[in-house]
């Protein structure tokens, strides 16, 4: 009888981690971007990026085509 109330424990707390995992990797999850003003900034600068989110990750892409329409710099103070 103690065993499983062990066990239930445990597999309690390995559910708890999961779920706490999962949540983890999915807040870090790429996001693609669009740069809404026609303007240099920083990458960090939500107010510049569509959606008040910044690109990030490895397979996020960051897009800068529809609303600079000279050379601008971006500069990347941030971890994108």
């Amino acid at each position: 009888m103690r065993k499983a109330k062990v066990m239930k424990r445990i597999n309690r707390w390995m559910a708890g981690t999961a779920v706490i995992l999962a949540l983890a990797c999915a807040a870090r999850a790429d996001v693609s971007a669009s740069w809404n003003q026609d303007a240099s900034g920083n990458w960090s600068d939500t107010s510049k990026w569509v959606g008040g989110t910044a690109a990030t990750g490895t397979t996020g892409v960051a897009s800068f085509t529809t609303a600079i329409t000279a050379s601008r710099t971006v500069t990347v103070d941030a971890s994108p």
